[in-house]
């Protein structure tokens, strides 16, 4: 389970998706160099997300999706209170105090990916049961009592979404 403390919100946010053939997405959420640490989450072999956190706040920084084996229907978009910004995790509450001394730490997790006409969601512990959203641009994280339970990007553009349709249709073949 991944537990958040607080929500960071600086000058230096600015989110970039990137989509290509060999990576679904890649999110980053600020322009220049940072030096980072890696919660990755997955079965570690068909499905693996890769989470970028600064080193000093353990703030999300930004997101790779590796590779999915698995889609849901998305969840309907309902209006949730909101916050501005990015999370910060929280490495005992999420029981991933190994970070504060390594570069990386893993969470086995079943997420799913879920694509809508205009938005993307991961599915990490049942995003229809948010209650709250921290989002900042297209990059929203859904919340239940600063639990992350989802991912969504939004405001997706029609190549962006044909993009993530094509990774999913090879997830349909095998």
């Amino acid at each position: 389970m991944i537990v958040f403390s607080s929500t960071f919100n600086s000058d230096d946010v600015q989110v970039r998706l990137e989509f290509d053939e060999y990576i679904p997405f890649s999110v980053t959420t600020r322009k220049g160099l940072l030096g980072a640490k890696y919660l990755r989450l997955g079965d570690f072999e068909r499905n693996l997300l890769e989470i970028m956190l600064d080193p000093i706040s353990f703030a999300v920084r930004g997101l790779t999706l590796v590779c999915f084996d698995s889609l849901h229907i998305p969840a309907v978009k309902r209006v949730l209170p909101e916050q501005v910004g990015l999370p910060v995790l929280d490495l005992h509450d999420s029981q991933l105090s190994e970070l504060l001394d390594r570069p990386w730490a893993e969470l086995k997790a079943n997420f799913t990916l879920g694509i809508s006409n205009d938005f993307a969601e991961l599915d990490l512990y049942g995003i229809a049961g948010s209650d709250n959203v921290i989002r900042s641009e297209r990059l929203e994280f859904y919340c239940r009592d600063k639990v992350l339970l989802g991912i969504r990007l939004s405001h997706l553009k029609s190549n962006e979404i044909f993009a993530l349709q094509t990774h999913a249709s090879l997830i349909e073949q095998s």
